[in-house]
């Protein structure tokens, strides 16, 4: 029964994240108002988990449910304030046959998600180990973070699946597949809201993309980094860089390689804009995870890359180029062929994607560098390493790389234009 109750709770969630989304730009309709909700609105689920421990109050369904209560209140009540806008919707959404094939693809996907428990290591050892310790203690037992595998990884994750199971009333690890479900279908609903924007055929682009957007790592951290900083990137190419920065903090709140996801987002964004004022809005990102990286601080919470001289190694596998070429060579992304057709697009028009998508394209490949640095700088193995962590890694930026991929297509194939695009301000904030 718990399971079907999360189902509901994820609704909930979404609808919890409506006035949030609102706040930000009251024009957006259809399935962008839907993801951009479930994603707000579940990173915000968390964030209360973690101030209801901060603050030293146990965890009930009571308590939590009502430290939902004043956020809500202010959302609403600033909403009632701001004028109506009558501008029209920037994402416009004209249903499509096609989406009907998106529709079973994701409702594939949630049999798929809720099926079974998580079975990963990582779920057992870090993500699902880290839940269900605060679980048990009704919240974040602040003395055993620093005992609890990788103590330096953020807590959002596990704060979301103990809000599951502290509103539905007890510890089911199949329910949480509910979390992976409304965290990719919601940033698929994102992407195919802002398609409509940009390209004729909008429900096809968005079928292409499905696929490396319904994440498969139940359990883990690379859904809500994916979730997160992917819609991040894309709300920041609209303009929209408040609600953007918003999505890069939930995402650095997520795993460790969000908060390289800002400083790459501030890079590309000095290079797209030529100057430093767009990277100043940013400054929520850099609010929301300040939190853990004083408990880091606080805590001293080791890295394990950091440890080390970490130049040293790099410099010394660098010196071997045959032991790492054959170490990536063995151990590529899942999804090979979606990898393989989405590089060869942007590479075969890169004059067209450097020209138009200067931002998304060089945030998403500097990330995926920094991905494959992070191999380079390991403390493990190296060659074990890159086979355990590089097949699914790159998949927290695989829909900004199919993204591109479509959006470039799109433009040489049925010759469409630019969308016209500023770095505005967000309505209503």
């Amino acid at each position: 029964m718990s399971t079907i109750s999360a189902a509901l709770l994820m609704l909930g969630v979404m609808l919890y994240g409506l006035p949030l989304a609102r706040l930000f730009d009251r024009t957006m309709r259809g399935p962008l108002l839907a993801g951009t909700a479930f994603l707000l609105g579940s990173g915000a689920v968390g964030l209360h988990l973690f101030g209801l421990s901060v603050i030293q109050i146990s965890w009930t369904r009571t308590s939590v449910l009502l430290s939902l209560v004043p956020l809500l209140t202010v959302a609403v009540l600033w909403l009632r304030r701001r004028p109506a806008v009558d501008a029209p919707a920037l994402f416009s959404w004209k249903p499509s046959w096609i989406d009907l094939l998106t529709i079973v693809v994701v409702a594939s996907y949630a049999v798929f998600a809720v099926w079974a428990s998580p079975y990963e290591w990582d779920f057992f050892g870090i993500w699902g180990l880290k839940a269900r310790w605060f679980f048990e203690a009704r919240g974040i037992d602040w003395a055993s973070v620093p005992f609890v595998g990788k103590p330096d990884y953020p807590v959002l994750v596990p704060l979301q699946m103990d809000f599951v199971a502290v509103v539905t009333g007890g510890w089911n690890d199949r329910a949480f597949g509910w979390i992976y479900f409304g965290l990719s279908v919601a940033l698929l609903a994102v992407i195919r809201g802002m398609l409509a924007n940009d390209l004729k055929h909008p429900a096809l682009a968005t079928l292409a993309i499905a696929f490396p957007t319904l994440n498969l790592w139940i359990g883990l951290g690379e859904g809500a980094v994916m979730a997160y900083g992917v819609a991040g990137l894309l709300f920041i190419r609209t303009g929209s860089i408040g609600l953007g920065a918003v999505m890069l903090g939930l995402a650095a709140s997520s795993k460790n390689e969000g908060l390289a996801l800002i400083a790459v987002s501030a890079v590309a964004l000095i290079v797209a804009t030529r100057g430093i004022r767009s990277v100043l809005r940013l400054w929520p990102a850099v609010v929301l995870v300040v939190p853990w990286m004083i408990v880091r601080a606080v805590l001293d919470l080791p890295t394990d890359f950091v440890q080390g001289s970490m130049m040293s190694r790099i410099l010394a596998r660098l010196g071997n180029p045959a032991e790492v070429w054959d170490a990536f060579v063995k151990s590529p992304p899942d999804q090979p062929w979606f990898w393989l057709f989405a590089i060869l697009a942007v590479l075969v028009f890169f004059r067209d994607a450097i020209r138009r998508e200067t931002f998304l394209l060089l945030a998403t490949a500097m990330q995926l560098g920094l991905m494959l640095a992070q191999g380079l700088a390991t403390t493990w193995d190296f060659a074990a390493h890159v086979s355990l962590t590089l097949n699914r890694l790159p998949h927290q930026m695989a829909p900004a790389l199919g993204f591109l991929a479509v959006v470039v297509l799109g433009r040489v194939w049925w010759g469409e234009e630019e969308p016209a695009r500023e770095w505005k301000q967000d309505q209503g904030v």
